[in-house]
């Protein structure tokens, strides 16, 4: 891992160059999954649109209710149907 890396090099028991390999298939190894998700958006743009769309639909019905809560607790509720 990183510290293996880190300690080797501080030692000098690894050289630059392979230091570098090290590192560079670490950070392959990091992206590599986030790559592929990206990739699946990539291709399949309409499920991003599903998702964002489901999200606006949660965060409105929770918002509903959060100003719901609000009003009542500021005894306001002049919209009392919503």
């Amino acid at each position: 891992g990183a510290n293996e890396i880190k300690e080797s090099c501080t030692k000098g028991t690894i050289g630059c160059s392979a230091c570098k390999q090290l590192l560079s298939q670490n950070i392959v190894d990091l992206l590599g999954p986030m790559q592929e998700r990206r990739r699946e958006y990539v291709d399949h743009p309409k499920r991003v649109d599903e998702i964002l769309l489901a999200g606006t639909q949660r965060a409105r019905a929770i918002a509903k209710e959060t100003m719901r809560e609000v009003r009542e607790a500021m005894q306001i509720n002049y919209f009392d149907g919503d």
